[in-house]
């Protein structure tokens, strides 16, 4: 294993913010603007391909309260499931389709059932209450307001 340069690792360490822990390191960085639009242009190449869809989710935070806003489009709001958990709030869709198929002429049946399940979790800074949640779920968007 090659040592690195105590100077050069000095260096680098001084250059950090004094508070600086990993997961906030990997917040910063998966929250930065290339990382985003990456990230979102993979979910509609999916979406768009895999017939499932992308959630587009963005979160805002004002003086009283954090904002999350998904769009779902075409998404009925009793497949979505919203669960708080320590910082995290996740957002899950679940999608169950059954089609039948009989013809008694020719005694043909077929039954097909497709399921599909997507999440996206959304750290915030604060631990979040489940009671103290407001979801609506309108016009293909799903909004969450938490107080802080």
């Amino acid at each position: 294993m090659k040592k690195v340069n105590k100077n050069i690792e000095d260096k680098v360490i001084s250059q950090l913010p004094e508070n600086l822990n990993f997961g906030d390191l990997i917040q910063q960085v998966l929250s930065s603007h290339p990382i985003q639009e990456f990230i979102k242009e993979i979910g509609e190449f999916a979406s768009e391909n895999l017939q499932f869809p992308y959630l587009d989710i963005s979160t805002t935070e004002t003086e009283e309260h954090y904002l999350i806003e998904a769009v779902l489009p075409n998404v009925n709001p009793q497949q979505v499931k919203v669960v708080a958990e320590g910082r995290y709030v996740t957002i899950s869709i679940q999608q169950r389709e059954e089609i039948t198929e009989e013809n008694s002429n020719t005694h043909y049946f077929r039954k097909s059932v497709t399921a599909n399940s997507i999440s996206r979790s959304v750290l915030l800074p604060a631990e979040v209450k489940q009671k103290d949640m407001i979801t609506l779920h309108r016009d293909d968007t799903l909004l969450i307001k938490i107080p802080k």
